[in-house]
């Protein structure tokens, strides 16, 4: 009963039901083009994560593989160095992730190295994973070698539930971007985006 609150508190962010999907609605169907997508599937929300770190260390994981590869290599960091519990394991701390060899890691050694980096950070409180202010938050994350701006927009986006998060350099959102509206440059894409503020993520 202790952690009840806590839990639905993480449940709320993970399926972001604070959220207003008429607000959000009414401002991106000012686009033409979203107008007809929101008509399509009304009430779509900012997709979050239960765990902030794990989500943290999962956007570095999945950097240039596949879902399913980033799914195969998270399971095996809990299997390394997971905390045990009488549910099974769970994910590692930050101060576990912090002290591992990142050679150990099943992935390039430069990525591992930017786990430890970030895992190093969180557990000093150099970036912490709470932060209100998204920009500072995103500078924090990109001083870590192995975190770019895809990276840091990906964790705010979804470890922060910030609904302004945009993600205008990744491939998908490239492809949609050409085939829904004809842009071809994340330039021209950020312009766009700039009528569907605050709510781009």
């Amino acid at each position: 009963a202790r952690s009840l609150i806590k839990i639905l508190t993480r449940v709320r962010r993970m399926f972001d039901t604070d959220a207003i999907p008429q607000e959000i609605d009414s401002v991106l169907s000012v686009d033409p083009i979203l107008k007809k997508l929101i008509i399509a599937a009304p009430g779509l929300r900012l997709p979050g994560a239960f765990g902030e770190f794990e989500v943290a260390v999962r956007a570095i994981v999945g950097q240039q593989v596949s879902v399913k590869g980033a799914t195969t290599v998270m399971g095996k960091i809990v299997e390394l160095c997971g905390d045990r519990t009488s549910f099974g394991r769970v994910f590692p701390r930050p101060e576990t992730l912090a002290a591992l060899n990142p050679a150990l890691l099943p992935m390039p050694r430069k990525r591992g190295e930017a786990i430890r980096s970030l895992a190093a950070a969180v557990a000093m409180g150099d970036v912490t994973l709470d932060s209100q202010d998204g920009d500072v938050f995103r500078r924090s994350l990109m001083s870590i070698a192995g975190i770019g701006p895809w990276t840091a927009d990906y964790i705010a986006m979804r470890a922060l539930s910030d609904p302004d998060a945009f993600l205008q350099g990744d491939l998908v959102i490239k492809k949609v971007a050409s085939a829904l509206f004809g842009i071809h440059s994340e330039k021209e894409l950020l312009a766009r985006a700039e009528q569907w503020r605050p709510w781009r993520g």
